[in-house]
């Protein structure tokens, strides 16, 4: 282990706070896993959301505490965590393909819901939206990849793990609906990642209440 790196990013005291949810957390965890920088990883509950609300940038979460400051925002401190990972492409064009495809999973924020909140004629509806519109957006991200290994390249960057999350949710709602075989095999890659091979193996299930409502919109 490079105990340089690890003495650098240690110096950044980083605490990551969230609820334990497959949800915009997700990626950061799975990024920070990966590139083996140390953090404290809060799972906050939705009482003690309510109670700390008021003191948050911008009343939300996730935050990410860096040096005794928080910072909002899933996105930025994603993007953050990338840089200091040192595992942003260098390369402006690849920049460009990987920050397109970080953009393009955004879009598909709506699955979040799907998995961890929504219920009766809402989850319905935004379900049917949702999966009417997917196979555009699975091209472009498809056509963003090309023949790459992951959107970073060589390595996977942070945009990799944007999209991953997005895609995994789509998956645990509908399986088999990523249909791209190029987009599968990326899948793969990125969860057969030692690090983050690990993180998924033990991350909090679905809650029971949560399966069945899933399984009762493929009816």
């Amino acid at each position: 282990m490079d105990l340089g790196f690890e003495a650098r990013m240690a110096e950044f005291a980083l605490k990551l706070r969230y609820f334990p949810a497959r949800s915009r957390g997700e990626s950061i965890r799975m990024l920070l896993k990966h590139s083996k920088i140390p953090f404290d990883d809060i799972l906050i509950s939705g009482p003690e959301f309510g109670k700390m609300k008021a003191d948050l940038p911008c009343g939300q979460l996730p935050i990410l505490e860096v040096k005794g400051k928080n910072y909002p925002e899933s996105g930025s401190i994603l993007r953050f965590v990338g840089r200091i990972a040192g595992s942003t492409p260098n390369d402006p064009v690849q920049l460009l393909a990987a920050d397109a495809a970080y953009e393009v999973g955004r879009g598909l924020v709506m699955i979040d819901p799907i998995v961890n909140m929504f219920d009766g004629d809402r989850m319905k509806e935004t379900y049917n939206s949702y999966y009417e519109k997917l196979p555009h957006k699975l091209n472009c991200l498809a056509d963003l990849l090309g023949d790459s290994a992951f959107y970073g390249g060589d390595q996977a960057c942070y945009a990799d793990f944007g999209v991953w999350h997005y895609l995994d949710n789509t998956e645990t709602v509908k399986p088999g609906s990523v249909m791209p075989q190029k987009l599968r095999d990326w899948m793969e890659r990125v969860a057969s990642l030692p690090e983050v091979a690990a993180y998924l193996a033990e991350r909090p299930p679905i809650r029971e209440e949560r399966v069945r409502k899933i399984e009762a919109l493929r009816v």
